[in-house]
């Protein structure tokens, strides 16, 4: 139960801060609430993992379907003819791999912190 509240917690301050901030903020939203939360490295990284890569993938989906797909097909031109599915996957590829190295960024940074005291 307590995963799922912070997942939830976490999710929800990335999504109103990637509304009027610029996309790498919810790494740093990740990283603090791994920070504060003393989160263990592996649960972070996880975390971090499943939220940022779930919403990038939702959000490409969306703006896919909301554009008829009409710009990740020119995209998809500029790299050689990927298809807008390779494109949506990819996004969410990328989402996942930052969002799990800002979540471990952020607990690591806690326990190099009480190390050092």
């Amino acid at each position: 139960m307590k995963n799922l509240i912070t997942i939830i917690v976490i999710s929800a301050a990335c999504l109103l801060v990637q509304q009027y901030l610029p996309w790498w903020t919810a790494l740093i939203v990740i990283a603090l609430f791994s920070a504060l939360m003393k989160i263990k490295p592996s649960k972070a990284s996880l975390f971090g993992s499943f939220i940022l890569g779930t919403m990038w993938l939702f959000y490409a989906m969306y703006l896919n379907f909301t554009n008829n797909g009409i710009i990740a097909n020119r995209i998809g031109e500029l790299f050689k003819g990927l298809s807008p599915a390779q494109l949506i996957s990819f996004t969410g590829f990328l989402g996942v791999l930052m969002g799990g190295l800002s979540g471990l960024t952020g607990s690591l940074f806690v326990k190099a912190m009480i190390k050092g005291k």
